[in-house]
């Protein structure tokens, strides 16, 4: 007997016997989850019976339901656009409903499904149709890809498979053709790729300089990089910040910013208390890897001038976020380190010492020994600001253990500077201590001298040379015992022997 012909034994039949279809739910038998055991009118129920409510959720995910969705999106949106969109409609319930799973588990699994190749395709197809569904989709594709930009900051695998080039390369180009309001959502996705160092290098390869400069460019006429500050544009809060983390990307990279004035833009917004802190961050990127074109340029009197008034006119935290760079850059370029140290700069660092929390405390006083380490004119520094008084008094009364050690330490960077006390007594033509007098070092005699001031016959008489001479001074000088018994020793007595 055929196996399709055998008859349903009794455990088949206690399960499935007298069932019937089930119109709420489509139900045709009792679900098994590797089966196909759901009837549908319509594509749209799928993602209505199972994606919208957790426990279908759950069961839809164990029969590689998403595998389902993800085969659905790779179709073509011309031909087939009711099930692209059902499918888009389906991932996107995916993450908006509320479960115990995690986006980041559910981004990691439509990894494992392959997504991201069909999603981006999805996004460029879309934006060359004019179809009614085609603004909403757009939208919707936007937000999944800004879901999986967000996880790339904590899971490696999704970081790995959004930070392809084909991956990458899409997202710009999409940048290129997207519309205000869908811009803006695009370059939150791309920053957060950009705040990834590994990812770096992807998006240089991209031409994500070209890309970024050109959308902020296009509204403005002026100077290159004023024309990018200035600009009223919302993608500047954007694009910016990703223009200060390709610094960091690679000595191409570096190339291209030096090509489209890239130093200048980052010195221009040392002015905006929004972009300063990124700014000086991505100079200090800079500056070890090409330190005497960089420090060239930063020791000019415009520069020196701008990242004067930024450390000056800082505020808040954007005032603590800055020390940190401010002190790498300072113990790399030593020209650079002299041309900052002005009045306004000891000032502000002579306020600030007594801020409230002891990390800027500490990196204050270490801006402030390096710059006493390197200073030509220090002596005239320390005496004017009273910076010698004011690290002693930290030393003594400041709460933290670790400014109190470095300011303890820090004195000796300054005493070279301070002017002994013998010496202005000195200038004022008071009597000097004998503490005080510094004596010249003598010089020492050698053998033949000594022995030619003793005589052949001292040393067997057993004569003694009288009083040592005595310096001009008056300071009786005393010579070593050792310088003595050299001519102690008999000469002739060994040469008799022989």
């Amino acid at each position: 007997m055929s196996q399709a012909n055998k008859p349903q034994e009794f455990e088949t039949l206690r399960l499935h016997a007298s069932q019937v279809l089930d119109f709420t739910t489509n139900a045709h038998a009792v679900p098994i989850y590797a089966s196909m055991s759901f009837v549908f009118n319509d594509s749209n129920l799928t993602t209505q019976t199972f994606v919208k409510i957790v426990l279908t959720l759950q069961n839809f995910i164990l029969c590689r339901g998403l595998k389902v969705l993800v085969d659905l999106l790779d179709e073509d949106y011309t031909d087939q656009t009711e099930l692209v969109v059902d499918a888009l409609n389906g991932i996107g319930s995916v993450f908006e409903l509320q479960t115990p799973t995690t986006k980041n588990d559910f981004c990691h699994m439509f990894i494992l499904e392959g997504l991201l190749d069909p999603l981006s395709s999805a996004l460029l197809n879309v934006m060359g149709n004019s179809s009614p569904n085609a603004i909403e989709m757009k939208h919707k594709i936007i937000q999944i890809l800004l879901v999986f930009s967000q996880v790339t900051q904590s899971d490696i695998h999704v970081r790995n498979a959004m930070g392809t080039w084909k991956i990458v390369r899409r997202l710009l180009r999409a940048c290129e053709l997207l519309e205000m309001e869908c811009l803006v959502q695009m370059l939150k996705a791309v920053k957060h790729l950009s705040m990834n160092a590994n990812l770096l290098e992807v998006l240089q390869n991209t031409n994500a300089i070209e890309i970024l400069i050109k959308l902020l460019d296009e509204e403005k006429t002026g100077p290159h990089n004023t024309r990018v500050i200035e600009t009223s544009s919302p993608l500047k809060q954007f694009a910016l910040p990703i223009l200060c983390d390709l610094a960091s990307a690679g000595k191409s990279c570096r190339y291209l910013l030096w090509q489209h004035d890239g130093l200048a833009l980052y010195l221009k917004l040392l002015e905006d208390p929004y972009f300063q802190v990124s700014a000086l961050e991505a100079i200090l990127s800079w500056l070890p890897d090409e330190t005497a074109k960089i420090e060239y340029e930063l020791v000019s009197s415009e520069s020196l001038e701008a990242l004067l008034k930024c450390f000056v006119t800082a505020k808040a935290n954007s005032f603590e976020n800055l020390l940190d760079p401010l002190l790498k850059i300072c113990r790399i370029s030593t020209p650079l380190t002299i041309g900052l140290a002005k009045s306004q700069f000891f000032k502000r660092i002579i306020d600030r010492l007594n801020h409230s929390r002891a990390v800027v405390r500490l990196n204050l006083l270490r801006i402030l020994r390096t710059v006493c380490d390197v200073h030509p004119n220090r002596a005239m520094s320390v005496e004017r600001y009273r910076l010698h008084e004011m690290v002693m008094k930290l030393s003594k009364d400041d709460g933290a253990v670790l400014v109190r050690e470095l300011a303890r330490e820090t004195p000796p960077a300054l005493a070279p500077a301070l002017k002994p006390v013998g010496n202005r007594s000195l200038l004022k033509g008071h009597d000097t201590p004998k503490s005080g007098l510094i004596v010249p070092k003598k010089a020492r005699r050698t053998a033949s001298e000594t022995s030619a001031m003793m005589g052949p016959n001292s040393s067997l008489l057993g004569l003694s040379m009288g009083p040592p001479p005595t310096s001009r001074t008056g300071i009786e000088r005393t010579y070593s015992s050792s310088r003595h018994r050299l001519g102690d020793i008999s000469w002739q007595s060994h040469g008799g022997q022989r």
